[in-house]
């Protein structure tokens, strides 16, 4: 294999790593952004709520 062809794949490897990575991150803080969310809404609807004997 010729050394530019190695680095050509080697590149290719970090950027597909680097988006695999980026695309997890993405994934995890728009679940925490919702979980956050559903907190907050559970939190309003709790003090409306009358509760059960």
């Amino acid at each position: 294999m010729k050394p530019a062809t190695a680095r050509r794949l080697l590149l290719a490897g970090t950027l597909a790593a680097t988006v695999a990575v980026a695309a997890a991150a993405a994934g995890i803080w728009h679940f925490v952004q919702v979980r956050r969310d559903m907190s907050q809404a559970q939190a309003a609807c709790a003090c409306c709520e009358e509760p059960t004997p």
